[in-house]
């Protein structure tokens, strides 16, 4: 699949077309963080899309270009 959502559902090794949702993506964000070391009580999918729109701001991007993107 070429067209569609970044992050999908993988399932048994096979990625689907649906994207993943905040509800799926926590545990996975969780997860890895606690593997680096982090207190994954501080993190959950909504640490992503906060990290993209500060990205975003720090290259200049305007507010709606930015929460377009982030919906």
């Amino acid at each position: 699949m070429v067209d569609g959502p970044v992050f999908r559902n993988l399932v048994h090794g096979k990625v689907r077309a649906e994207a993943l949702t905040a509800r799926s993506l926590a545990p996975i964000v969780k997860k890895r963080c606690a593997r680096a070391g982090l207190d994954p009580r501080k993190f959950g999918a909504h640490s992503m899309r906060a990290g993209w729109l500060t990205t975003a701001a720090g290259l200049g991007m305007p507010d709606s270009k930015a929460m377009g993107h982030s919906r």
